[in-house]
């Protein structure tokens, strides 16, 4: 028995008419030709018979199977255009490749295949109108672009010089170098939910009973930091409680230093939080910055407090002792693939913004 993945947001036939065009896509029923009796795939997926022939007669309007009668439903052989989709960064504002774009990266590799196409990446140097038109003339080369994803630290100018490219476009993140989001979209968006990731962790350390908490998070110069702020800030106002703005800790952005130079400012900045009184009982931060903690303490040879309540913050799934929130790049790669899928239809720029929300990963205290 297979169980259909969208139950109850949309009618029964239409998820049934899109596994079944996903597993023809796939070449389940290539050897064949034909696609199983209705009465198999109705006891497969539980269906009716005419929940079934509803979602046939739209795979047959689009042209993917033909009633052969006396032989059953055959799958029509179409040729297949593989679609090229191009991840592209800008390499002057990115100072590595972080974990979490190696994770998207190889998420949209995983996903352009389920999409009937293949990766490729490119890099952009730099800002330039010289360099942006030697990317444009490298895509104009390439035939069947399914779109391009720009990954990493894309300012506003860069994204107003790509606007006439002709390829379907979405950037996953926020716009660098502002401490704002604009309504004015020149490509698509998908973001992560900066301010509900802050906002959830201090409710849950408010709720834990902790009301000294500092949050470590980015700079407010930028997008991403200033949201957090909010959330952090929202987050104590909500409940009434008073919030001290210096409990909120700015660190490095990640994207332009390296890991080493990232964990020295944070080690400073936490150890001076930490000697000066009232000490904090809550601590939201990078989950990597957690060893900064432990230095701290080891070096003036105290315990962390066992009643130091930590929430982490990730950019990927993983195992840690303390409960941590994370964006998941599947859920952000597949929001940018819907993105331009939409575009491709429509054959021109959506320019929506979807943000995509953080999950919890329960973890074990044990300090």
């Amino acid at each position: 028995m297979s169980k259909l993945a969208v139950a109850g947001k949309a009618p029964k036939y239409e998820e049934l008419a899109v596994e079944l065009r996903r597993r023809i896509a796939d070449g389940l029923y290539a050897q064949s030709g034909f696609l199983p009796r209705e009465r198999v795939l109705s006891e497969e997926f539980q269906v009716s018979r005419n929940t079934l022939r509803n979602a046939l007669k739209i795979l047959a309007d689009e042209g993917l199977i033909t009633a052969v009668q006396g032989r059953g439903t055959a799958v029509n052989q179409t040729p297949v255009i593989s679609l090229e989709f191009v991840a592209v960064d800008c390499r002057k504002y990115l100072y590595s490749a972080s974990s979490f774009v190696l994770g998207l990266l190889h998420e949209i590799d995983r996903q352009a295949a389920r999409n009937n196409g293949f990766m490729t990446y490119m890099g952009l140097e730099s800002d330039s109108e010289k360099d942006i038109a030697v990317l444009r003339e490298k895509l104009s080369a390439k035939k069947n672009i399914g779109g391009l994803i720009l990954l990493g630290s894309f300012t506003r100018n860069m994204l107003r010089q790509m606007r006439h490219f002709p390829h379907p476009t979405v950037m996953i993140g926020d716009v660098f170098l502002e401490p704002l989001r604009n309504d004015e979209l020149f490509v698509s968006q998908v973001v992560g939910d900066d301010y509900g990731m802050a906002y959830q962790s201090t409710e849950r350390l408010l709720d834990e009973g902790a009301c000294e908490i500092v949050l470590c998070g980015p700079p407010r110069s930028i997008i991403w930091g200033n949201s957090s702020f909010n959330g952090f800030q929202d987050a104590y106002l909500d409940r009434a409680f008073p919030f001290k703005p210096e409990n909120y800790l700015e660190l490095l952005d990640g994207t332009t230093c390296s890991t080493e130079e990232f964990l020295h400012f944070a080690s400073e900045t936490l150890e001076v939080r930490f000697r000066n009184s009232p000490r904090p009982d809550g601590l939201i931060l990078p989950v990597h910055c957690f060893a900064a903690v432990k230095h701290i303490f080891d070096r003036y040879h105290l315990k962390i407090p066992r009643d130091l309540k930590v929430i982490g913050r990730s950019s990927k799934a993983g195992r840690y002792s303390f409960p941590n929130l994370t964006y998941s790049p599947e859920a952000m790669v597949r929001e940018a693939f819907n993105l331009l899928q939409s575009e491709r239809e429509s054959g021109s720029r959506t320019r929506q913004r979807r943000i995509v929300g953080p999950v919890w990963q329960e973890g074990e205290v044990t300090h």
